[in-house]
């Protein structure tokens, strides 16, 4: 029933968001794209067919809260290089197209690490990374893919880095853009107490797992998609009006 709700509050579903997407490539990518689907549909991905003579495959992975979509402007330049003989974009397990497991099989934090409530997987820091690198593995193997760059940006280059540590002999080059990591807390971190008021709200909704992407989604599918494109023009000023609105509806 929450679900229902959701979906009917936010005008938006999964099979919505692939439409989009399409939508979205269709009109901003020169090249065409195909389908590409791996481990049972369960992960989201489109190809684009490069120089023949060539044997490299180009993956660009996307960062949290994003979508394969957001490379649009990335595709066509690299096919023009004929360094590859396929791009391959694809979404990372529980985002954009690709399935969301249930909150139970699923790295979501419950509102306090010391109860179950509203869903706690209780995951620890290694089952989170399987989570997101075993089906890129899977994809690999299933489709064949080895000598492959893998280019992955912001959580992507997190998570290319942990992909490329586990199984290094499927990769020939591994590209980090922008990426993040997770270093141990330091010893003199300033106490939640001693925080801006602003970031103190910050760091309790974050810790209980409330993303941006979830306060987007409270505001319905109108309010919603205004403050997006506010979002992006602030943050990516150089974006046409089309890509702009483009982006709003992905």
């Amino acid at each position: 029933m929450a679900r229902v709700l959701r979906q009917w509050w936010t005008e938006s579903n999964r099979d919505m968001l692939v439409l989009s997407q399409d939508k979205l490539i269709k009109t901003l990518v020169a090249a065409p794209a195909s389908r590409f689907e791996a481990v049972g549909g369960t992960i989201n991905g489109i190809e684009f067919a490069g120089n023949p003579s060539s044997d490299e495959t180009l993956i660009l992975a996307h960062g949290f809260g994003s979508g394969l979509g957001f490379f649009f402007r990335n595709v066509d330049a690299l096919l023009d290089s004929n360094k590859y003989r396929r791009v391959v974009l694809f979404d990372w397990l529980g985002m954009g197209g690709s399935e969301r497991p249930s909150c139970r099989a699923a790295p979501v934090r419950g509102w306090s690490e010391f109860t179950t409530s509203f869903c706690n997987s209780r995951f620890n820091p290694a089952d989170a990374v399987r989570f997101f690198i075993d089906p890129l593995h899977a994809m690999l193997e299933e489709h064949d893919i080895d000598n492959a760059t893998l280019v992955g940006h912001s959580l992507g280059g997190y998570l290319s880095a942990r992909y490329a540590l586990q199984y290094p002999r499927r990769l020939s080059r591994l590209v980090l853009a922008s990426p993040v990591g997770f270093p141990e807390k330091p010893h003199d971190a300033l106490p939640q107490s001693k925080l801006p008021t602003g970031l103190r709200i910050v760091d309790a909704l974050w810790s209980s797992n409330v993303t941006p992407q979830q306060l987007v989604r409270l505001m319905g599918s109108t309010r919603g998609r205004h403050n997006v494109k506010r979002a992006l023009r602030g943050r990516i000023p150089h974006l046409q009006e089309s890509e702009v609105d483009s982006l709003a509806d992905y």
